[in-house]
């Protein structure tokens, strides 16, 4: 479906099965960079498996023939409580990070601009019916790409909102593993010391599994730790949405056959006590998910999982290590910084849209004065009086 054209070639063009995807949107993992859950193989795993009924793939593509120049929107159109919404794949529980317009390197240009008048324009209406809503959920605060498409719409009149959702830790990794442990504090220089003492004492063991026939054969028991992990937190966990795993399994399964990702299990007495899952590019490794065995705390298996696979990634000059979100303390006990992930909302002008945005800020008052109210001590019982 080709939305606007001019008479110099470029075009913009919503793209709505993954056939026409791969026939005409080209290398999309080279506009994705170093980012993992901006790759087609993620976010095709995601539409596959997580998608609800009625849902349509519209990914928006942009070209430019004569300046040689190219950009994708990765997104869909969905019903819910915004009510007619396009919203950006890999959203919701699956936590995609750091989320963006995908552009060829270099000055920014007008997709933002072209991408926004797709939205609203009579054609995609057409197909797809009136939106209601641009949600953008998963980008960083002040993230230009998503900033611009934001303006855009504002100008046509919609109302936009950002809200926060959680941070994302990232850290710069030293050349060496000793001068990570010069770096680190000292009570997390004790638990990394630990884990070279157990290792060198047999008490465990790290394996580093990077084929997917050994990690499909370990699958079940990451599932395993990561739920029983979850459930002692008094949490579901991500696996008990049979969605999840099947999405989450055929992404590894992809980034696999590109060496791409890692799963890393820490041993003790022949048993798993502790994984995680790693996925690489470059000079870039991301921690997406971890289990443990807390009936083995002992260990620390958390903290020593983390130092062997922290170790593995400097072995294979690993520049930057993103923890990804969750503001979980552990991590910047790690040296990781702190940045802001934010969802943005964008209103239709319409009287419908309008009235969900403010049934929506309505809800969220009441949510926040009830947690308030509920958050108050109670007030002492009068003293009794004594004749």
């Amino acid at each position: 479906m080709t939305v606007t054209g001019d008479s110099l070639g470029a075009t913009v063009r919503v793209l709505r099965d993954w056939e026409q995807v791969r026939a005409e949107a080209g290398d999309w993992n080279q506009l994705a960079g170093e980012n993992f859950m901006l790759r087609r193989e993620w976010l095709e795993s995601w539409w596959e498996a997580m998608r609800d009924p009625g849902d349509q793939l519209a990914i928006i593509a942009w070209s430019d023939p004569l300046r040689n120049r190219r950009g994708i929107l990765p997104g869909f159109v969905t019903r819910g409580i915004l009510g007619r919404t396009y919203r950006l794949l890999g959203s919701g529980t699956v936590c995609s990070d750091d989320l963006q317009l995908l552009e060829d390197e270099g000055e920014p240009t007008e997709f933002a601009k072209l991408a926004a008048e797709c939205l609203v324009s009579s054609a995609f209406r057409q197909a797809f019916g009136r939106l209601d809503a641009v949600e953008l959920e998963g980008h960083l605060q002040g993230e230009p790409s998503l900033g611009r498409l934001t303006a855009e719409l504002r100008t046509a009149g919609w109302v936009a909102e950002e809200r926060e959702l959680a941070g994302a830790w990232r850290v710069k990794l030293p050349g060496t593993s000793e001068e990570l442990l010069a770096q680190l504090p000292k009570s997390r220089r004790r638990k990394a010391n630990k884990a070279r003492r157990l290792l060198a004492e047999g008490q465990v063991n790290y394996e580093f599994a990077g084929e997917w026939a050994r990690i499909g054969s370990l699958w079940n028991e990451f599932v395993r730790l990561h739920q029983k992990r979850r459930e002692i937190l008094g949490e579901a966990g991500c696996f008990s949405d049979p969605r999840f795993e099947r999405f989450l399994r055929s992404a590894v399964q992809r980034f696999a056959g590109q060496q791409a990702c890692w799963l890393g299990v820490l041993w003790s007495a022949g048993q798993p006590v502790g994984m995680n899952l790693v996925f690489l590019h470059r000079a870039m490794a991301c921690v997406y998910q971890a289990g443990m065995d807390p009936e083995r705390s002992e260990l620390d298996p958390g903290h020593l999982i983390n130092y062997f696979m922290i170790e593995r990634a400097i072995e294979q000059k690993v520049e930057w290590l993103d923890f990804l979100r969750g503001d979980e303390p552990y991590k910047e006990g790690w040296g990781a910084e702190r940045r802001v992930l934010c969802r943005s909302r964008c209103f239709a002008p319409h009287l419908s849209a309008r009235l969900r945005q403010t049934a929506l800020a309505a809800g969220r008052g009441l949510k926040a004065w009830s947690a308030n109210w509920l958050s108050q001590p109670a007030a002492a019982p009068p003293a009794a009086s004594v004749d």
